[in-house]
């Protein structure tokens, strides 16, 4: 059943939500790249219409400068009038004011923006006479300008008078100054600039000290504020774009600016633009509110059904789905019983099968351990094998530590010992090997007092210590430690020594062997016994450490946890360690 019902899903439900929701995509990036394509074009229009009228405006400025400049270094006019004296006016005086308006008469004249053009020289009562300057609130705007401190002259800029905005520009030679003015509306209007308050943008005119012929106070600050380079505004009305038309390479002082609301194109869009992109914007809507209904109704439990077989395969095996009552269960509900039912059969099957392996592990501890006991054995015998018929009394003593010796490891019953035996047996054996080889073996067997009763599995250090005597070939005494103590929440053993070391061969075995625990043939059977029962009893959570010293010799350490829960294990029948050979 569950291959048609996929099968319907993918004919009846998924593909054509899918093929909607790409026609549906589709028809809205189209729209929308329409919508952009026709406001980049008319925002383009009006930026060229912008830097049109604002090139003739330079153009304008430019001769302004030009013949302003011209004045006080060519005309010998100019000259006679700042050096006339006050309440002084001569013939020579008149000679040079009709010399003056004949050079700067023109300018006004073929500049038909120039509303009129000014003098001020200091001897000269009234101060600021010229043609054209008529208005009293210009007068008065402009003679404070002129004598506030701090004045920049040889820049143009705005200046407010009365309800009126001004283009003025001041040109100061010494202590003469001369000028020139422009009502801002009237450029804009004549420069085709004006402002008719549609969607295509507002333009303005500003200077470099921060004033604009914006009327709205709050862009108007904006701007002022970001010293021009601004390119997006936002007030209470909206969001605008800012574009800037300037010469960076002038010193003029003067730039334009045009204001694009950036959703003021929408209304101006043509009808049928409308529909489409509505029809677009609707479809796409739809189909996500349609997706969004479908996830509620399918996706998501499938979604359920994945994630609780993830969390069963992460291990959480009493983990449950949700089951609905009633007459509203569907096919996935019927699904998610089904799959608590089959891991309540799956976690009963497990827990059977774990009972099998910890009898396993038990039966694979016992027979290693049997493994090791020969080991032990054969190694004993051994050295009494080495001793001469006229050593009788070391002999004595000998069987006196091998009683020890084997009694200890008869009488193990038991997967665990507490430390402070399975040491004494560790200093038992070396008193063994120091005797054998004719005290050329010393050892020092200590642990700390609170690690005194952590129970070890028995028989894990003896192999270490047989290795370092195994490897540490030398003719100079080998000096062997042992020592117990606690670090960072577990107990470490450190079995090292003053001998030669392992060979690098020797080393790069045990290494692997205690990375991949594949014994590749080339180490004892010691070693490879003790760290699988070492893996059994604690369950992967031990450490194990072989190096060299920087002195030479070899050094292994093992982390093993502390483990205190069982009861005391101390081997029956065990010899005291003080005992003499008379008393065996």
């Amino acid at each position: 059943m569950h291959k048609p019902y996929r099968s319907i899903m993918k004919r009846i439900v998924i593909w054509p939500l899918v093929i909607m929701l790409v026609l549906s995509v589709a028809v809205f990036v189209t729209a929308m790249l329409n919508y952009d394509q026709t406001r980049k074009q008319a925002i383009d229009n009006q930026i060229g219409i912008m830097d049109s009228g604002y090139i003739q405006l330079q153009n304008v400025m430019r001769q302004c400068e030009f013949t302003f400049a011209s004045y006080f270094s060519v005309e010998p006019s100019s000259g006679i009038l700042r050096n006339v004296k006050e309440g002084e006016k001569n013939t020579e005086y008149f000679e040079a004011v009709v010399d003056s308006v004949r050079v700067l008469e023109p300018l006004k004249n073929a500049n038909e923006i120039v509303d009129g053009i000014f003098l001020y020289f200091p001897n000269i009562d009234p101060s600021l006479n010229f043609r054209g300057l008529k208005q009293k609130a210009l007068h008065d705007a402009i003679s404070d300008r002129m004598t506030e401190e701090g004045t920049i002259y040889n820049q143009w800029q705005l200046l407010n008078a009365g309800d009126e905005q001004y283009i003025v520009y001041f040109m100061k030679s010494r202590d003469a100054c001369c000028g020139c003015w422009m009502r801002c509306n009237y450029v804009m209007r004549r420069l085709g600039l004006e402002n008719n308050g549609e969607w295509s943008g507002e333009f303005y005119i500003g200077d470099r000290f921060g004033a604009n012929s914006l009327k709205n106070e709050e862009i108007s600050s904006a701007i002022a504020e970001a010293q021009v380079g601004i390119e997006s505004i936002k007030d209470e009305n909206g969001k605008y774009e800012n574009y800037i038309a300037q010469d960076n390479g002038s010193a003029q002082g003067i730039y334009m600016g045009l204001l694009i609301p950036e959703e003021g194109l929408f209304g101006q869009m043509p009808l049928q633009h409308k529909i489409v992109f509505l029809t677009a914007f609707i479809g796409f809507v739809s189909t996500i509110l349609l997706v969004l209904w479908m996830n509620s109704r399918i996706s998501r439990p499938v979604m359920l059904l994945k994630e609780a077989m993830e969390r069963y395969g992460d291990g959480e095996v009493e983990f449950r789905l949700d089951e609905r009552r009633g007459r509203t269960r569907d096919e996935f509900d019927l699904l998610g019983h089904s799959l608590n039912e089959m891991m309540d059969k799956v976690n009963d099957l497990e827990y059977r099968l774990y009972e099998t392996k910890l009898k396993e592990q038990e039966t694979e501890l016992k027979y290693i351990s049997q493994q090791i006991r020969p080991h032990f054995i054969l190694n004993a015998l051994n050295v009494i094998y080495t001793y001469n018929e006229e050593e009788f009394p070391l002999v004595k003593k000998m069987v006196m530590y091998l009683v020890n010796y084997f009694r200890y490891i008869v009488n193990l019953r038991v997967d665990f010992v507490q430390l402070r035996y399975e040491f004494r047996h560790v200093e038992n054996y070396l008193k063994i090997q120091r005797e054998r080889t004719q005290n050329s073996i010393d050892f020092f067997v200590e642990w700390e007092h609170t690690v005194s009763d952590v129970l070890i599995p028995p028989l894990i250090l003896q192999t270490f210590v047989e290795n370092s005597i195994k490897y540490a070939v030398n003719d100079k005494k080998l000096f062997i430690i042992v020592r117990g103590m606690e670090e960072d929440g577990r107990l470490k053993i450190s079995i090292s020594d003053t001998g030669q070391g392992f060979k690098e061969e020797t080393l790069q075995s045990i290494t692997r062997f205690l990375e991949t625990r594949v014994d590749e043939g080339r180490l004892g059977v010691g070693i490879v016994n003790t760290v699988e029962r070492m893996d059994i009893l604690y369950h992967g959570r031990t450490e194990l450490k072989v190096y060299n010293t920087e002195t030479g010799g070899a050094c292994t350490e093992i982390y093993l946890p502390l483990k205190r829960e069982l009861e005391d294990t101390e081997p029956e029948d065990t010899v005291p360690e003080d005992a003499e050979p008379e008393d065996i």
